[in-house]
């Protein structure tokens, strides 16, 4: 019932137009968005329409989902169709709703039905809770928004090859891309790029040249001394740094900044790093942002960036904290 997922791939050759910013991968998600949203509100409107019984379920299905993705969808809408006549948008619309069945059975409408409302909780079909999450507006301004709304997906690593036998898994927002990195010692990154900005996330394992107790509080301490932390950082400037334990582990912040020129441009950074001890491990994870329109929007974005590379970092659960003596 659901054939007007058949036709995404014909909505972005209909995207005759300039991309005005977006690459073609973006105005294919974008019709994607678009395609999706469409084609499950008309299918909704044929469930209230065929079967009565179901109007009451229907409509909170409808008003759940819409709270949490209409603004994806409106601002698809407008980057879609902003530079175009209403033509093209008609004609796209018309050709989602001539895919969708005339009859549908009641026990179909009555799983469809449900299946938006798992939707709504964001178990949608793979990749578009990423799509929805990457258009949303209030994401795009305030990347911190998007954890506190619960729109997160989980990071497992187990028995990856660059953890070196460090199990661990964590949480990232839904917007973001993961990726491997091809540095010996980065496990995972994970990758958020707009118009204005670029914010990264990477989690470093380093295998410790000793194996014995974990190091003590005032042991790590001692890493904040201003010699000890020049040397930590290679000599990149640092802007701050303090205490920062982490699934009974001792740890450290230390904020740091870094810039590079490519060709005309010079790319400015702020980089957060925190470092955690386990007897056998170190766990390096780097928060980045970087812009290239000045230190004024770099501190703007700085301020929005940690506090969600915060919420990252703190997610971070070491899987061997939790496991007893008999492995489970």
């Amino acid at each position: 019932m659901e054939k007007w997922k058949y036709v995404i791939s014909i909505l972005a050759l209909l995207l005759n137009m300039p991309s005005f910013g977006w690459s073609n991968e973006d105005a294919t998600e974008m019709a994607s968005v678009f395609g999706y949203y469409i084609g499950q509100n008309a299918t909704l409107e044929k469930v209230m329409q065929q079967h009565p019984t179901l109007l009451h379920d229907a409509f909170n299905a409808k008003r759940c989902f819409d709270m949490k993705f209409n603004r994806s969808f409106k601002y698809v809408e407008e980057q879609l169709f902003a530079h175009t006549d209403g033509a093209l948008k008609a004609q796209m619309i018309e050709n989602i709703k001539g895919n969708l069945l005339e009859k549908i059975s009641l026990v179909d409408a009555t799983n469809f039905v449900s299946r938006v409302m798992e939707r709504c909780n964001g178990n949608m079909e793979e990749g578009m809770l990423e799509a929805f999450s990457r258009f949303n507006p209030t994401f795009i301004e305030s990347p911190l928004s998007e954890w506190s709304q619960g729109f997160l997906k989980r990071y497992m690593a187990y028995d990856h090859p660059k953890a070196k036998g460090l199990n661990f898994e964590m949480s990232y927002p839904a917007s973001w891309v993961a990726k491997e990195a091809n540095r010996p010692n980065i496990v995972q990154k994970f990758i958020k790029v707009n118009d204005e900005q670029f914010l990264m996330f990477q989690v470093l394992v380093f295998k410790l040249p000793y194996d014995g107790d974990v190091l003590s509080e005032a042991d790590v301490k001692e890493l904040l001394q201003r010699d000890n932390l020049n040397e930590l950082m290679e000599g990149l400037p640092i802007l701050g740094a303090g205490f920062y334990p982490l699934e009974t582990y001792p740890g450290i912040w230390v904020e740091s900044k870094m810039s590079q020129s490519r060709g005309r441009h010079k790319v400015e950074a702020q980089l957060m790093n925190y470092f955690i001890f386990t007897p056998k491990y170190l766990v390096l994870m780097q928060g980045h942002v970087s812009t290239s329109f000045g230190d004024k929007q770099l501190k703007a974005d700085k301020e929005r960036a940690f506090l969600l590379f915060d919420q990252i970092s703190n997610s971070l659960m070491i899987r061997d904290n939790y496991i007893n003596q008999d492995g489970i």
